[in-house]
């Protein structure tokens, strides 16, 4: 069986796969064990961070929300974004156009798009950001 260019197969914690601009190993994020940091009213979680086989950095964090709160004003950038809603309940605008989300759902947000989110419930929210960042 050829060996060469395989991914080692032990998983390593996810405090150990931020590291921007290295090769990403399998990763296994304990919620309780990932790196916490303040952001906003909230909290961040960083999940990973890393380059893959096929050359795409790779950014994975876990953002809890206030009610009625945004991480930001609506924004572009060339990167691509997928948005994992875990808890809470969420609006989301994609180039003018407002959706609501409600746990489980997910949004892809393509390169150069305005897009922003704002927690529209009364309690927390909690959501995964998967970036992928490759200039072309």
């Amino acid at each position: 069986m050829e060996t060469s260019g395989e991914i080692p197969a032990v998983p390593v914690a996810a405090s150990a796969a931020i590291q921007p601009g290295t090769i990403l190993p399998a990763v296994v994020a304990v919620f309780e064990q990932m790196q916490v940091t303040p952001f906003g009213n909230g909290l961040r979680r960083m999940v990973l961070e890393g380059v893959n086989r096929c050359g795409y950095e790779i950014e994975m964090h876990l953002t809890e929300l206030q009610p009625g709160e945004e991480p930001h004003p609506p924004h572009r950038h060339w990167h691509e974004e997928i948005v994992m809603l875990q808890k809470g309940t969420v609006d989301v605008t994609i180039e003018g156009e407002t959706s609501r989300l409600t746990p489980g759902s997910v949004v892809y947000v393509a390169s150069n798009q305005l897009h922003g989110w704002r927690n529209v419930g009364h309690d927390p929210s909690q959501y995964f950001i998967i970036a992928f960042k490759r200039e072309l």
